[in-house]
């Protein structure tokens, strides 16, 4: 027996395990606790299949049989933790089942039926997961959602899988979008991805079996094209309801340059007695059981598919049972895996600023816990993700929240002056934003008392679009009607209300001489974005010229088929990133690239 195996259990342990496993094969002997497990294993028994073959080569090794490789493969990493002479004890059980004329309702029928002479290799294990596929794509723990709804900021778990997941105990996520199939091929482009664990959100504490402590601590296991990672992060001790914890030690668990989709499945758990041995062991085991993909070259395309999910919902249905019914004393609150490619990546980079996203544990439904671990994608920038509906703007701009600022902004404009704040206007409202400490550093206020030279005009009452003047200092150009005023911000004063037509020559002719949905500086010199409708106008300020004027779709690609390609209500730039913008309309937000037009 190994020398991990050995110490996870004592001798007795060893016997209690084996007992619980024959009562899980035979449905017979089951206690309480254990029979709803039972009956969800033999319901999804058909789609068990990496079960069925770890079982069916515990049973060969037992006799004496040569393995293939796909069942040493499979073998190996659990032998690390349960020792020899516990996994061939499990297959001799399977063994004795299938012999004595009885089934083994928690694997398909294509393992079961298969003659233990019969090694399981490679061909023989494609065409079993050919015909489980099909069953695995109806799981309700395992969801493809909308791409989209990476960026929307409200969460992409629907509460049927959220239920699905805390009765199963784990479960698969991954993404797609419209524009899978036509995926550009420079998305093929190797880049740096990694991501980390950041910290936790308690909403619901485990409470420990043993006496009601909380000390959590997660584990991962990542794959990719020639990498693979393992890690467990140190434990975070009383941990209670209503509060953050960061994540100490290793945390970070996807750092590669990737070329292709990845997967990591991460793990929460409670701490009890374990030593370091059992749970290294185990995130090992996890992190092997994946690798047995590569097998199928699943992580070389560039859009994670159905295969994949497939095999990640497998390995997890194996894990998942080995723990509940092997494991030490630690409390399992619930296994995720995700897989992802670039652009899933791009959309999670652009969650909001700080590129962080919360990914939810939520066993309540089981008596357990619920956490919110932050991941936070610290890699390098896979692109400009397609947009979809975007972002609410009261969960990417911190600061804003309690405030009428988080929906139905009038217009938005740089400070010529302060390279990460930006003005918003709402009404005959307005504040000042720091984007740098996601924080409110002047008003809300009244727009006449704190812009005083706009006193007794229309611009007091409420501005239709904002930007910076380029080339200025202090001055910014606010506009409202047909009418606009160029305002200088230090000396609180400006040179008249004048008309737009009359001011502006190059827009005459144009729809863009009144009633603007918004305006931003552009970071060519000189330039200002003027939009209005579905059209963006490229205005240079010194020659008085119209550069181009054309969809708002063309000149920032990534809106085209969403909300934000028509009727804006407020724009200004990315501070310090160049030909990126902010676009805002009714409660959200995208950020995006602008083409460069000369």
């Amino acid at each position: 027996m190994s020398e991990v195996g050995t110490a996870a259990f004592t001798a007795e342990e060893h016997t209690q395990r084996l007992e619980r496993w024959q009562a899980l094969l035979s449905g017979q002997g089951l206690q309480a606790a254990q029979q709803a497990h039972a009956r969800r294993l033999r319901k999804q028994g058909p789609v068990n299949l990496m079960t069925g073959v770890l079982l069916h080569a515990a049973a060969r090794a037992d006799q004496g049989l040569e393995l293939t490789e796909l069942e040493r493969s499979v073998l190996a990493p659990l032998e690390r933790v349960l020792g020899t002479d516990h996994l061939h004890a499990m297959g001799r059980i399977y063994h004795q089942q299938l012999s004595g004329g009885r089934s083994a309702e928690i694997v398909p029928t294509s393992v079961s039926s298969r003659p233990l002479q019969q090694g399981f290799d490679e061909q023989a294990y494609k065409a079993a997961f050919a015909e489980m596929l099909p069953l695995v794509a109806t799981m309700p723990n395992l969801a493809v959602v909308n791409r989209a709804h990476l960026t929307d900021g409200q969460g992409f778990d629907s509460a049927e899988f959220t239920a699905a997941l805390a009765e199963h105990g784990f479960g698969v996520t991954g993404f797609s979008g419209a524009d899978d199939e036509t995926a550009d091929p420079a998305a093929r482009a190797p880049f740096h991805a990694k991501l980390e664990m950041q910290s936790f959100f308690c909403h619901k504490a485990v409470g420990d079996q043993g006496g009601g402590r909380d000390e959590i601590y997660w584990t991962a296991a990542a794959n990719a094209t020639d990498f693979e990672r393992t890690l467990r992060t140190n434990e975070t001790g009383s941990v209670t309801e209503g509060k953050e914890f960061l994540i100490t030690g290793d945390k970070v668990f996807f750092d590669t340059r990737l070329d292709g989709c990845g997967s990591a499945a991460i793990t929460v758990w409670e701490a009890d007695d374990s030593g370091d041995r059992w749970y290294t062991a185990l995130g090992n085991a996890l992190r092997d059981i994946v690798e047995t993909l590569k097998y199928h070259d699943l992580f070389l395309s560039v859009i994670p598919g159905m295969d994949l999910y497939g095999h990640l919902y497998s390995a997890l249905s194996l894990f998942a049972t080995i723990i509940e019914h092997l494991r030490n004393k630690d409390d399992m609150v619930l296994t995720r895996a995700f897989a992802f490619g670039r652009a899933d990546l791009a959309a999670l980079y652009h969650y909001n600023d700080s590129h962080r996203m919360p990914w939810e544990f939520d066993r309540t439904s089981q008596g357990m816990g619920r956490f919110s671990l932050i991941v936070r994608y610290t890699g390098e920038n896979p692109g400009h993700p397609a947009s979809g509906d975007g972002s609410l703007i009261s969960n990417g701009w911190r600061g804003l929240y309690g405030t009428v600022f988080v929906r139905d902004l009038a217009a938005a404009c740089n400070l010529p002056d302060a390279g990460g704040e930006i003005y918003f206007f709402k009404d005959d409202q307005y504040l000042r934003y720091d984007v740098d400490t996601e924080s409110i550093v002047g008003g809300p206020g009244n727009t006449g008392g704190g812009w005083p030279a706009l006193k007794g005009t229309v611009f007091a009452e409420g501005i239709d679009a904002a930007c910076s003047v380029p080339g200025a200092e202090h001055d910014v150009y606010l506009f409202r009607g047909d009418r606009y005023v160029n305002y200088d911000i230090r000396q609180e004063e400006h040179g008249g209300v004048n008309s737009i037509h009359a001011s502006w020559p190059g827009l005459r002719g144009t729809i863009f001489t009144s009633d603007l949905d918004a305006a931003c500086q552009s970071y060519m010199s000189s330039h200002v974005y003027l939009f209005k409708g579905d059209q963006v106008a490229y205005y240079n300020t010194d020659t008085e010229s119209l550069r181009a004027c054309m969809r708002i779709s063309d000149a920032f690609p990534a809106v085209a088929g969403t909300s934000f390609a028509s009727g804006l209500s407020a724009a200004c730039m990315v501070p310090s990133e160049l030909f990126q913008y902010y676009l805002f309309q009714g409660d959200r937000y995208v950020r995006v690239y602008g083409k460069p037009i000369f």
